[in-house]
């Protein structure tokens, strides 16, 4: 049952990353529900592989990843946005299923790719310095890198 649960929790994770992206993108905003939703798809696929040690480790790796991110919401100059702290948990979550370790690169690339998206943006004059970023699509693709990482180096 496990690779079918986790054939499908990439399938979830893919269409509904690339969903919320645009979402993201197009009004800088993540929508409880959508992120709500695909939250609850993949948990309902880790319960059913019936593996606690791995429910664990993602259960850990979402809430440890959206409480800093929860904190840069919170703190002065909310650096990130709630939106962005309730979709990381469900990051932290997906990735934290195969290795807490993917949670660490996937938000070290997403920092990475958003500061360049900004960059560009700004040294392109779409964006001034003090305009907002939309953050999730960076937050999704450093979920690729860090899957293609994993993969590469035989983590998952």
């Amino acid at each position: 049952m496990q690779g079918i649960s986790d054939g499908l929790m990439h399938v979830i994770f893919g269409i509904g990353g690339v969903w919320l992206s645009l979402i993201d993108w197009a009004s800088h905003r993540l929508p409880n529900q959508g992120v709500a939703f695909i939250g609850s798809l993949l948990v309902s696929c880790a319960l059913l592989s019936r593996e606690p040690a791995m429910l664990a480790s993602a259960g850990g790796s979402a809430l440890a990843s959206a409480g800093v991110f929860a904190l840069l919401a919170w703190l002065p100059p909310h650096a990130l946005g709630w939106g962005d702290a309730k979709w990381q948990a469900v990051i932290g979550f997906y990735l934290g299923w195969w290795s807490p370790g993917l949670v660490i690169i996937q938000v070290s690339a997403a920092l990475v790719l958003g500061g360049v998206a900004a960059g560009w943006l700004i040294w392109r004059g779409k964006l001034g310095p003090q305009d907002g970023v939309a953050f999730g699509p960076a937050l999704v693709a450093g979920a690729a890198c860090a899957m293609l990482l994993g993969k590469c180096a035989h983590i998952i």
